[in-house]
């Protein structure tokens, strides 16, 4: 072949003997065979079966996804994804791909809070698993990719492939937060209403926890209860956070139990044996008190006091818990007297005239137990006194026909009949 691309070929003719050759020339064609090694591809172009001398050829070597290219061998050498050779003679060249590396990096918050295990240069589509090892007091908060949450348990597995971004080699930063173990105290009075209760909140490790309890009036402190059992009997009770924060615990409800008080209600009568009492004796506080009083014959019940304080002018009342609170535990002594006072009965005498104009009546009024009381009727002209009668629901009784009468005092209306 000639510089030109032409072949030379010999012709033995008539004259060969005296070496004379006839030159005969054609064009010269080539093939261009193109492999890969890897995932990928080489774009030719143009693309043809064969080419002339000196054709001019493009390649361009396209990775597949998570595949990088890396080098031409053969008839071509370089690490440039294009290429341009000339075709000066047939040529195999090869495209080297390779999967892309992925750098697998993690920034720890806080630095101290804990450590990973995982971290590297892996292969595209490599299954990895990181581990998030807190150190005391510090409990794992989450992972975060882009600070966007992607897991919040200790290991965290994917594959590399879930998070491919570029043809080319890239770096695959995470996140792994972690928090300072807190306690979280609950504490609870019981029954509702009893007392109030303090020390309840977040704590951190180390922190120290006081519970306090104060009863309301009516309570005394019964003690410290954790899941139903008594921890301590007294109002005041310490202990530390990381108790229960290095035994995995982060929440914990304290209840304080406060007892209610005895009181004694003792009742009394004014003037003495004036009456019969009920309700006295020994109280809890929040039990229902109710007292009441019977009188005997022959006085008459006024009210109930307390100490100066009226009470009441019913013959039972039922207290409040405030009044109890108010009037048992007030005072260095749980409890309270009750007084219910009595005087001498008093009756009312009612009279009257029919018709009016009959006559007149005297003798009304009121009086005590034991008085004798007279009433008198005076006709007027021209009437007649009848007699002195009860005006009831059912009827008129006669309660005496004489005009001047006298009885034992008691309360009682009474109408004096006349007629023409």
């Amino acid at each position: 072949m000639n510089e030109e691309g032409y072949s030379v070929v010999d012709s033995i003719g008539v004259d060969r003997c005296f070496g004379a050759y006839e030159y005969l020339s054609k064009p010269a064609s080539y093939v261009l065979t193109v492999l890969h090694e890897g995932n990928g591809s080489v774009v030719v172009t143009p693309e043809k079966d064969k080419y002339k001398f000196n054709e001019t050829v493009s390649l361009e070597a396209v990775p597949d996804e998570g595949w990088k290219f890396t080098q031409w061998t053969g008839d071509h050498s370089g690490t440039n994804e294009h290429a341009t050779i000339k075709m000066n003679q047939s040529k195999e060249i090869v495209a080297h791909f390779e999967k892309q590396k992925v750098v697998i990096a993690v920034n720890i918050v806080p630095p101290e809070g804990g450590t990973v295990m995982g971290e590297g240069i892996y292969d595209y589509d490599e299954p990895v698993t990181l581990t998030a090892m807190p150190n005391l007091p510090f409990n794992l908060e989450g992972w975060y990719r882009n600070d966007a949450l992607v897991a919040s348990t200790p290991v965290f597995s994917f594959n590399t492939k879930d998070y491919f971004e570029t043809q080319e080699a890239f770096d695959l930063d995470f996140k792994v937060e972690f928090d300072p173990k807190t306690l979280e105290v609950t504490v609870v009075a019981t029954p509702t209403g009893s007392g109030e209760v303090t020390g309840g909140g977040k704590y951190y490790w180390d922190d120290p926890v006081e519970l306090g309890a104060v009863p309301y009036t009516g309570y005394g402190n019964g003690g410290w209860y954790n899941q139903g059992e008594l921890i301590s009997p007294n109002p005041v009770y310490n202990f530390n956070a990381t108790d229960f924060l290095t035994l995995g615990v982060t929440d914990t409800t304290w209840m304080h139990k406060f007892s209610p008080l005895p009181f004694d209600v003792t009742l009394t009568v004014t003037p003495t044996d004036a009456g019969i009492t009920t309700g006295g004796g020994t109280y809890l506080y929040g039990d229902e008190v109710t007292i009441g009083v019977t009188p005997t014959d022959g006085l008459s019940y006024e009210d109930w006091f307390v100490g100066e304080q009226l009470l009441t002018g019913e013959h039972w009342y039922t207290f409040s818990n405030e009044e109890i609170a108010q009037y048992a535990f007030s005072g260095p002594q749980a409890g309270f007297t009750a007084l219910a006072r009595f005087g001498l009965s008093t009756y009312q005498v009612t009279l009257s005239a029919s018709p009016t104009e009959g006559g007149m009546v005297s003798g009304c009024g009121q009086y005590k137990k034991g008085d004798i009381v007279t009433i008198v009727a005076i006709a007027n002209e021209p009437y007649t006194f009848t007699g002195w009668y009860t005006v009831e629901e059912y009827g008129v009784y006669l309660f005496s026909p004489e005009w001047k009468y006298s009885f034992p005092a008691m309360s009682i209306a009474l109408v004096a009949f006349f007629v023409k």
